[in-house]
């Protein structure tokens, strides 16, 4: 699994992250997201999420403060049928 990052929210936000797979997808010609899943901690809302080409973006709500969150995106190209999981934590605190 690639780690793509930390990121920090407080709980009554609701952001978006965009998980970009265009370099990942150009080593792979021909090839495009043909389907994903997106999940997460349970404590932190996935509110919605939205593929748009190559770029995956995940809007993310509430959490507790004090808490960090994993969210996973699991993609699948169309030619090849390879599998990526991708993944990033949220650290949910209030200011």
């Amino acid at each position: 699994m690639a780690m793509l990052g930390r990121w920090t929210k407080q709980p009554g936000e609701t952001l978006a992250y965009p998980v970009d797979y265009v370099d990942w997808l150009a080593e792979r010609p021909g090839n495009a997201i043909a389907s994903y899943t997106v999940s997460a901690d349970a404590g932190i809302g996935v509110a919605s999420h939205v593929k748009i080409g190559a770029i995956i973006t995940v809007l993310l709500s509430g959490g507790t403060s004090g808490v960090s969150y994993k969210v996973t995106i699991t993609v699948t190209t169309d030619l090849t049928q390879e599998v990526k999981e991708s993944e990033f934590v949220v650290k949910v605190k209030e200011i």
